[in-house]
């Protein structure tokens, strides 16, 4: 998945306590967070490559979510009242986001025209505008594309959040956050319970709306939290959905895939187990008991977080069609090369692009 700054700047002084300044009101960089999304980037490659052995990895996806909506909501609480912000924020977003994901798109149309295929037009002009899954909404089928993009369901969701989340904020105000929030969970529950797919937006908002909750935290300098309680709430709260999960599916593999595509409960229950981990690591950054996702490696896997994520289906079908027969090597191979594309992309074109963000203000986002 994408990747955000994970630097949250001040209320306009000097943050007065840890536990203001690590919720995201300090002027704070919180390395732990990028370490988090290259592991969850990871997890998500070894899910689509072995399934039976990384049933959870599907879940990683719900990691993404929170921290988005954690990092964009505290940019919002930040800047949303300033002028231009919409302009800025959404031009921002844009060039995080789509230069690598319209290269991804070409890259799989090229691939396919070369081997004398078509390419189903209605699919690729649905994913152009991040609504491939809408017909979701009021059928069962989708319009068809090809299989190197099926990873970008939860993009499309993240892309129609930054276009409304804003505005709700920012119209609604501070004051109603966390009880918008609050419906959103629960009529994403209520929409999955329904039977409606949750791969799109309005069953799957539960994630996004616990980070802006988990933001909503630190929105004001002169609060006076006492970070033990709130760490050991976070950690009961992790703890007990975590025993939740263990009691629902067990180990059975097959059970926690159904989960993941019929689950109403079940995936907020994953959507808190992350709620309480990104918050006690923002609570606790710089904590010695955190070190090994503040190093550098894992750093930098963050980085490239967003190409492994678009680039790995892409290179598991090169891959697998290049060998025939899959064999642990082939496989390990695509988990190789991923990274390696994926560094590729961010030092050749991410990097580059996302330079012309220092042109614009706002730069928490």
């Amino acid at each position: 998945m994408k990747s955000h700054n994970s630097q949250i700047s001040t209320c306009g002084k000097q943050p007065n306590s840890h536990l203001e300044k690590s919720l995201g009101t300090g002027s704070v960089k919180i390395p732990e967070l990028d370490a988090l999304r290259g592991l969850g980037s990871i997890a998500i490659l070894a899910w689509h490559l072995w399934p039976s052995k990384f049933f959870y990895g599907w879940s990683r996806v719900d990691l993404f979510f929170v921290l988005s909506g954690y990092l964009i909501t505290s940019s919002i609480l930040r800047y949303g009242w300033s002028r231009g912000f919409f302009l800025t924020f959404w031009a921002r977003r844009a060039l995080r986001i789509w230069p690598t994901y319209y290269l991804l798109l070409g890259a799989l149309c090229a691939i396919t025209v070369s081997k004398g295929d078509s390419v189903p037009i209605e699919g690729l002009l649905t994913h152009i505008a991040f609504i491939q899954y809408a017909t979701y909404y009021w059928s069962e089928s989708v319009p068809e594309f090809l299989p190197g993009a099926s990873q970008t369901w939860s993009l499309a969701i993240e892309e129609q959040y930054y276009i409304v989340w804003p505005l709700i904020v920012v119209l609604a105000g501070r004051s109603l956050l966390v009880p918008i929030a609050l419906c959103l969970i629960a009529n994403s529950v209520a929409f999955r319970s329904a039977g409606l797919n949750p791969v799109v937006t309005l069953a799957r908002c539960d994630g996004l709306a616990l980070g802006a909750i988990l933001a909503s935290l630190g929105t004001d300098c002169e609060q006076t939290y006492r970070s033990r309680r709130v760490n050991l709430a976070l950690a009961v709260s992790g703890i007990v959905s975590v025993l939740w999960l263990f009691c629902f599916t067990g180990t059975q593999t097959g059970r926690a895939i159904e989960a993941h595509q019929r689950g109403s409960m079940h995936v907020l229950i994953v959507n808190i187990v992350f709620f309480s981990l990104i918050g006690l690591i923002v609570l606790n950054t710089g904590h010695r008991i955190l070190w090994p996702l503040r190093l550098q490696p894992l750093a930098y896997l963050g980085k490239i977080s967003y190409g492994i994520f678009l680039y790995h289906l892409l290179i598991f079908e090169t891959v697998t069609n290049y060998v025939g027969a899959r064999t642990l090597s082939s496989d390990f191979s695509v988990v190789i090369l991923s990274v390696l594309v994926a560094a590729l992309s961010w030092e050749l074109c991410e990097k580059r692009i996302l330079a012309f963000k220092r042109l614009l203000p706002y730069c928490s986002e």
